[in-house]
């Protein structure tokens, strides 16, 4: 099913929709365009530059989409030349965008290919040297490949950027102008985003000729059926620890908690985890292995909170979410209100909830001001409150759990073990040991491998430096298989004899050089070790 979920007005063919897509429109469950598309259809084909503000989920993919294969549709592909070219900030988006125009196209022989880093660039290449119409791509990658040699650009007619509001931000922006600096100068450019700042309109009159604007800013400015509400942060208490309270009180199903940066995803996920909420973290520095596995996690329903940056998150549409939670607010009040807008689509409700800290309040009066959000002051729960609220969680999610399994045998144990006045010491320490097996994944297995993979470095593995952790106790695997995009089992730890710890992995696992992480209280950097060379062991003998 495609986006098509809005209001629609006439049909595609009336608009005047090439037949060869009309198949692809209904194959994806279209049965008509929605705003974004009708009113971007007849400029986007013509070939001129567009300006777009419509917010995620209003079907503007298909409404570049269309255009952009109708531009290309009767041309030829040539090798290394692709005639059309999609930018977007993320992997995940590069392949939810390929993917809708591959629909789309499917009534035609138009290919599409994905560009992006994570991935070897040899099935790349070959699909350059092949031919193709279009390439959906990250700027990184892509420059990669155009400084190369890879590819070139002369053919290259129309241009869009999608989540533009990221995409002529400072982290892209010198990446992005040089790619547009290698286009013909006839050429057409087209950007897309949900929130669309003054400072990105400005930035683009850099390389666009008199565009046609199309703001639906409507549908972006007025977040319907959202209830806006602050949380003024207990200072008594850790800002993660606020969160908690936060999250007891609503008990969502399913919701987004947005951080600024890329460490307070981790630092935020490894704390609930401990408090037992089932999170995924997704943020640019997870290996690609991990960040599909998060996505699978969230979409497959095995994840009740995503915890990620608002640019890990574009691209990432997750149906049904009953709340998102702001740890920070954002620099840009419109960017506030497009996380805002995630959840309470579809005529559902949805709840925004922010914890303000002391930064706050001059970005709340900045959202009041700017979009007229009615923000309702909440006091934080108190601890009592909480804890009651999380016990109720807990009981709730082990009974689940524990539906299908047959249990009978151990009942009358925990009834006896619940009536003994010791009863909440044993339960906390069955609530501690599966904190370790949940924040390990499984670290009783992986201490057994380490012991015997203690006496050197051995063949068959590759072992990385712990940099910065100085916990009395091993640090935990999960997360430092995380953060190298390995399963849980695939890691194991061990003291190393000059003091601290190392980890290994086996040796033909695919994995980063360096990763970033956060243990506990610690900021940790793991640092790949140089395997021990034969020659130079035989010249330290024969000295």
């Amino acid at each position: 099913m495609g986006e098509a979920t809005h209001r629609i007005e006439g049909s595609f063919a009336e608009l005047g929709v090439d037949e060869r897509l009309l198949a692809g429109l209904e194959g994806l469950g279209y049965t008509g365009p929605t705003p974004v598309q009708k009113a971007c259809w007849e400029p986007g084909a013509e070939g001129r530059d567009l300006l777009v503000q419509s917010k995620t989920g209003s079907g503007k993919t298909s409404a570049f989409g269309l255009p952009v294969l109708a531009r290309v549709l009767d041309e030829e592909p040539q090798p290394k030349q692709p005639l059309a070219l999609i930018l977007g900030p993320t992997r995940e988006l590069v392949k939810q965008v390929a993917r809708e125009l591959t629909g789309l196209a499917a009534g035609s022989d138009v290919e599409v290919i994905t560009c992006y880093g994570g991935v070897s660039f040899g099935p790349q290449v070959d699909a350059f040297q092949r031919g193709t119409r279009i390439v959906v791509a990250t700027p990184g990658r892509l420059l990669d490949h155009l400084r190369r040699g890879n590819l070139n650009l002369d053919a290259c007619r129309t241009v869009c950027l999608d989540e533009a509001d990221e995409m002529l931000s400072m982290g892209f922006w010198e990446e992005v102008t040089s790619i547009l600096k290698r286009l013909p100068r006839e050429r057409q450019i087209m950007l897309f985003s949900a929130p669309l700042p003054e400072r990105i309109q400005r930035a683009s009159s850099q390389f666009m000729d008199d565009p046609e604007h199309v703001d639906l800013g409507g549908e972006v400015r007025t977040v319907l059926g959202v209830t806006h509400k602050l949380y003024p942060q207990d200072t008594s208490m850790s800002q993660t620890r606020n969160l908690l309270h936060m999250l007891e009180q609503v008990a969502p199903t399913n919701a987004i908690v947005f951080c600024n940066r890329r460490i307070e995803v981790d630092l935020v996920a490894n704390f609930l985890r401990r408090q037992f909420w089932n999170c995924t973290p997704i943020h640019g520095d997870m290996p690609q292995k991990a960040r599909e596995r998060a996505l699978e996690n969230v979409r497959g329903g095995r994840s009740r909170l995503l915890i990620a940056t608002d640019v890990a998150a574009r691209g990432i549409d997750i149906r049904g979410l009953d709340a998102v939670f702001h740890f920070d607010l954002p620099q840009d009040a419109e960017l506030y209100v497009h996380r805002a807008g995630r959840t309470g689509r579809i005529g559902a409700s949805g709840l925004s909830a922010v914890l303000l800290t002391r930064s706050g309040g001059i970005k709340t009066r900045a959202i009041k001001a700017r979009y007229a959000v009615t923000f309702e002051e909440t006091e934080m729960p108190d601890k009592e409150t909480s804890v009651a609220a999380q016990a109720e969680r807990v009981i709730a999610d082990l009974t689940a759990a524990g539906a299908d399994l047959p249990l009978e045998q151990f009942m009358e144990l925990a009834q006896g073990i619940s009536d003994s006045p010791d009863a909440a010491q044993a339960i906390a320490y069955l609530l501690f040991e599966q904190t370790k097996r949940q924040k390990a994944g499984g670290r009783d297995r992986d201490r057994g491998g380490a012991s015997r993979s203690a006496g050197g470095s051995g063949s068959g593995l590759t072992r990385y430096v712990v940099d910065g952790y100085e916990g009395d106790e091993a640090p935990e695997v999960g997360p430092i298989a995380e953060a190298l995009g390995l399963d849980a089992d695939q890691v194991t730890v061990e003291a190393s004899h000059r003091g601290g710890w190392l980890a290994n992995i086996p040796r033909d696992a695919e994995a980063p050089g360096r990763a970033e992480l956060t243990l506990g209280d610690y900021e940790v950097a793991l640092r790949r070790m140089k395997p021990p060379g034969r020659d130079r062991d035989r010249g330290r003998r024969r000295r």
